[in-house]
């Protein structure tokens, strides 16, 4: 046989298996042997499964690409990043937001203990649980205390109820975190004329550190020592509900 044509022989063959192998990488079908996409899977009686893990498995992922997708078992959606491997957000396909919500809600179930003793004073409000979407992340220290296992912005909501048996009194409450005041002070209104009923509502939006201490506490404003109980409004009692947001 001719060198040459040989030659152009195997020229042409290698050219041949070098297409069809552009094409395999290119476009692989599973379940279709026309794919339309780099990876097209068809089937009518089955899905596809990505990788499913929990928020901490998640957060472990060593510089995670650009558009990692996975399954978080621990909220029941997908999570996508939206960041780089450096600095990842993990996005929530369901919610749209960054580090999807996760919230928890306690209630108190102590009615009879006078909140103001002495000084500032934690309010015992973590005593019901009523519900808590991530115990990975929200972790009871005790019934004034609440961990939260990772970084990031939350929203705090209180919703206390009280009663007053003193001639005057006046709750001035804040957030706490490790001990130290994080929110502007609230105050519910002023109690008078012996046992009277009232109420302190509000929100604020803290950015706290993995492992930080949440409570709520509370002072006398007019320093009387007059007891203060908490207590259920509509059948509803005191609670707090700590959400992350980001």
């Amino acid at each position: 046989m001719n060198i040459n044509n040989l030659f152009r022989k195997g020229v042409t063959v290698c050219a041949f298996l070098l297409f069809i192998s552009s094409q395999l990488v290119a476009q692989v079908g599973i379940g279709n042997t026309n794919p339309q996409a780099t990876l097209d899977v068809t089937s009518t009686t089955s899905g596809v499964l990505f990788p499913r893990m929990t928020t901490i498995q998640r957060d472990a992922i060593i510089t995670p690409a650009t558009g990692m997708l996975i399954f978080n078992s621990d909220t029941n959606t997908f999570n996508y990043n939206s960041g780089t491997g450096v600095a990842p957000n993990w996005v929530s396909l369901s919610t749209g937001s960054s580090a999807e919500t996760r919230a928890v809600k306690y209630s108190s179930a102590d009615t009879t203990t006078d909140i103001l003793t002495a000084g500032v004073v934690s309010i015992p409000i973590f005593g019901n649980l009523e519900f808590n979407d991530d115990t990975s992340l929200f972790a009871l220290q005790n019934n004034t205390t609440l961990q939260v296992n990772e970084a990031g912005r939350y929203r705090v909501t209180v919703n206390l109820y009280t009663d007053g048996t003193n001639q005057r009194d006046q709750l001035q409450l804040g957030i706490f975190v490790n001990g130290v005041m994080q929110s502007a002070p609230f105050s519910t209104n002023e109690l008078i004329f012996g046992v009277l009923h009232s109420s302190a509502n509000f929100i604020d939006i803290l950015n706290l550190n993995a492992n930080d201490q949440i409570s709520i506490r509370a002072e006398d404003f007019f320093a009387t020592g007059g007891n203060v109980n908490m207590r259920t409004l509509n059948g509803q009692a005191s609670n707090v509900i700590i959400e992350k947001i980001n």
